[in-house]
């Protein structure tokens, strides 16, 4: 029994000039001529479009079948072979089909690499005949080198719609996403990085990156090995633009404020440490012109503004930030920009940090750092005081030609969700899969830190020229991988409506470019704070203050920071996490991993080592007294402390 595809009827020139339309109309878009074809009924088997040539797509066809429009259920693994994808909807059962669409596949396929030998764009269009005319499109592979899936029926059920048959609905939905955006001063640049997101979104993209895509990196150079180098001697630190990214709030430990302002050390908070690192750099590197900015969001500005006042000097040139993008949630299943007139803020949600790129080129920040002479740039989180300007890997990154750098860590326990490092394997380039790229049959293969050995740190080097003709080439927005989180339009009410929020990472940016590279680097140049249990870590003795402000670990630790673990119920809220140490934090430069579950509290002078437990099977707090605690397994309960 063999099937025929039946395909929904759209118009071909409709769907080439809306959807990728051509340089010569003065509008971006893929350069498409010479690159489509399209089976006809009678007389000729294929009937040219924009030149390409009949003769031999014609030449193809097994002798004798020139004339036969049959295709049959190995359809998709022929068109799989022909153009790299397929998305056939079967809609009606034949008999009798005489001709194999492998063989039809496998001919056409090399009479398109005959037709298109220097063509980066190869497409096909294909007409089943039976009835109408109808059209599918198969595949597109633009001419930035980037698949552009369009597709006829959609590839799997949680696809929004048709994108053929929604073809101007789609198109009426962009628009209304573009009018929004515009309505909210968003920047043109964002705008477009966004509406690519929201194409690959209806392309039926769901962003996973498949564990048979990729390779494992088996090694990467290390930064122990690299040559030493001289703080300002050659002038590179006065190339250079330092960015933090400081968008966040500490939302997560129960806050409404800039996550940047919580305490560290002391009384100095990350904003602190990253104020004195950059004027020591300044200094000790001879390097005035060292620029250094915060990317801010809408909620962090003015706090962020208002703290680092008390350092007047750190602004380069009167400037000391820009400001990230914000983006429209979608309805989950029209796509539609949403709308909630009861609080009109929760329409909009961050689009990641990999909106630094269309931020920069947005705000005329990128412009005026390469007119002053600025080349390079290094970018790192606002939480990560051990991501500091290091001559050494300034001067790698400057030597080595790549327009993109990332520095990696190599794996623990403890980053088993954290994005990895691979390879892909149709053309060899790195990129980064993060956890919510991951399909949930590879999450064993994603945490196994023995096959994924390295992980992003997001401390970038970016050539900032490289960057600006990148961005230039592509319309003006680098194709970052999608991210795509599924909640509900109000966090706090589960049963508002459900919305997609579109996010790409920064780090994503690394398959965008053609030379590109990464290296391993020490634990030390990784400290960031994502929960209570990374702050606790921080403040307490494993970690040490240097003469540049840097936190690193303390060299006892050999790169491995002690693996904390505090429960959520009782440590979660800062507020909490505070309460439970009103002396500071234990010490833990000798523990290998704590663990503590139930409501406990710590007293001064408490020394953890080797491996510790402590739980508290009562409702009431227990407090850990002062003492040395080896290695050892606690239960507490019974309403005392222990000694």
């Amino acid at each position: 029994m063999q099937r025929r595809v039946l395909m929904h009827r759209v118009t071909l020139r409709n769907v080439v000039t809306k959807n990728f339309p051509r340089r010569s109309e003065g509008r971006e878009g893929p350069d498409i001529s010479a690159t489509f074809a399209y089976f006809a009924p009678s007389r000729e088997t294929f009937k040219p479009y924009h030149g390409l040539s009949m003769k031999r797509l014609r030449d193809a066809l097994p002798a004798g079948r020139e004339n036969n429009h049959s295709v049959t259920t190995d359809v998709n693994r022929a068109i799989t072979k022909l153009c790299g994808h397929a998305w056939i909807h079967r809609k009606k059962e034949v008999r009798n089909a005489s001709m194999s669409l492998n063989t039809w596949g496998a001919r056409a396929k090399n009479a398109f690499e005959r037709t298109h030998t220097n063509s980066a764009s190869r497409s096909v269009f294909c007409r089943c005949r039976f009835g109408p005319v109808r059209w599918a499109w198969l595949s597109t592979r633009g001419a930035q080198g980037t698949d552009t899936p369009y597709c006829a029926t959609g590839r799997s059920s949680d696809h929004p719609r048709s994108l053929v048959s929604n073809d101007m609905n789609h198109l009426q939905i962009k628009g209304r996403i573009e009018e929004k955006m515009r309505a909210g001063n968003v920047a043109a640049p964002a705008i477009t990085a966004f509406l690519g997101s929201v194409a690959k979104v209806i392309a039926g993209d769901s962003g996973t990156i498949s564990e048979s895509e990729i390779v494992p990196i088996a090694s990467l150079p290390h930064f122990e090995e690299l040559p030493g180098g001289s703080q300002g001697e050659d002038g590179l630190l006065n190339q250079l633009a330092v960015i933090k990214l400081n968008g966040g709030l500490g939302t997560s430990m129960g806050l409404d404020r800039v996550k940047s302002l919580i305490r560290v050390k002391g009384d100095d908070t990350f904003l602190d440490f990253i104020a004195r690192q950059i004027l020591h750099l300044r200094e000790a590197g001879n390097a005035p012109n060292l620029a250094f900015y915060l990317m801010n969001s809408f909620g962090t500005q003015e706090d962020t503004l208002n703290y680092l006042s008390k350092y007047p000097g750190l602004a380069s040139e009167g400037e000391l930030d820009f400001l990230q993008s914000k983006v429209p949630k979608l309805h989950s299943e029209t796509l539609e920009p949403i709308s909630w007139p009861a609080e009109p803020e929760l329409e909009w949600c961050p689009p990641g940090h990999g909106d630094i790129y269309p931020s920069l080129l947005g705000c005329g920040l990128l412009d005026r750092l390469l007119t002053r002479g600025v080349k390079y740039l290094f970018v790192s989180n606002a939480d990560n005081l051990g991501a500091t300007v290091d001559a050494k890997l300034l001067h790698y990154f400057a030597g080595s030609g790549f327009s993109f750098m990332m520095e990696v860590a190599e794996r623990t326990g403890a980053d088993r969700k954290g994005g990895h490092l691979a390879r892909r394997q149709s053309d060899g380039r790195l990129l980064l899969r993060e956890s919510a790229q991951t399909q949930k049959a590879d999450e064993t293969s994603f945490q196994d830190i023995e096959r994924h050995r390295y992980f992003n740190t997001n401390n970038l080097w970016i050539r900032l020229d490289h960057l600006k003709e990148e961005m230039a080439r592509r319309g003006g927005a680098l194709p970052l991988a999608l991210i795509t989180n599924r909640k509900t339009v109000d966090p706090r009410d589960a049963t508002s409506p459900n919305v997609l929020q579109l996010e790409c990472a920064m780090g994503a940016a690394i398959e965008c470019f053609e030379k590109t590279g990464a290296i391993a680097v020490p634990r030390s140049r990784f400290a960031p704070v994502k929960t209570t249990s990374d702050l606790l870590t921080l403040r307490s003795d494993a970690y040490r203050v240097t003469e540049d402000f840097r936190l690193e670990l303390a060299p006892s630790r050999r790169g491995q920071p002690p693996l904390v673990d505090l429960d959520g119920k009782f440590f979660k809220l800062l507020a909490d996490f505070e309460s439970r140490l009103p002396d500071g934090a234990p010490s833990l430069i000798g523990c290998e991993s704590l663990k503590v579950t139930g409501n406990i509290a710590f007293a001064r002078d408490a020394v953890f080592r080797g491996k510790v437990e402590i739980s508290n099977d009562s409702p009431d707090r227990q407090i850990v007294q002062a003492g040395i605690y080896d290695g050892v397994v606690l239960t507490l309960g019974d309403g005392s402390s222990i000694l």
